[in-house]
């Protein structure tokens, strides 16, 4: 965590936006994805299953006329970011919500995380490369 003490409020915002303090300092929900990407290539000649991990990209601005046509495509708000669609235990598929340490899930991803748990998948929100790292390979071995 990046230390504030004798910083400016303008300086503050300058330096890093409107970005709450809580959130200063901390990884990047990108980062943190993508170093658990690099992570399951490295882990799928272990666990061929991690070759099936994939993200949805629902994320990100956009103008109003892509945002419509995307969604006339069938993008849809609150979609977790990470699927690894294998089954596992007592689950169909895993389902994965990354999210910045700091953030909370939005109404719109609490619903569907809820949808899919009720229809036998399992489905996570993680703060952190390694908390997914956890959650996955505890599905893996049926433990979640």
């Amino acid at each position: 965590m990046v230390n504030l003490d004798g910083i400016s409020p303008q300086r503050r915002k300058e330096l890093y936006g409107t970005k709450p303090i809580s959130q200063i300092g901390q990884p990047l929900e990108g980062a943190e994805q993508q170093a658990l990407f690099q992570w399951s290539v490295w882990m799928s000649h272990q666990y061929p299953e991690l070759e099936l991990l994939y993200h949805t990209p629902n994320e990100g601005k956009r103008s109003k006329s892509q945002g419509a046509k995307l969604v006339r495509e069938g993008l849809k708000k609150g979609v977790p970011d990470i699927h690894l669609p294998v089954p596992s235990g007592r689950f169909v598929s895993l389902y994965i919500e990354m999210k910045r340490k700091g953030q909370a899930p939005t109404k719109d991803q609490l619903d569907w995380i809820e949808k899919l748990q009720l229809h036998g998948n399992a489905a996570r929100v993680c703060y952190s490369c390694d908390e997914a790292i956890d959650v996955i390979m505890k599905y893996l071995k049926g433990e979640l």
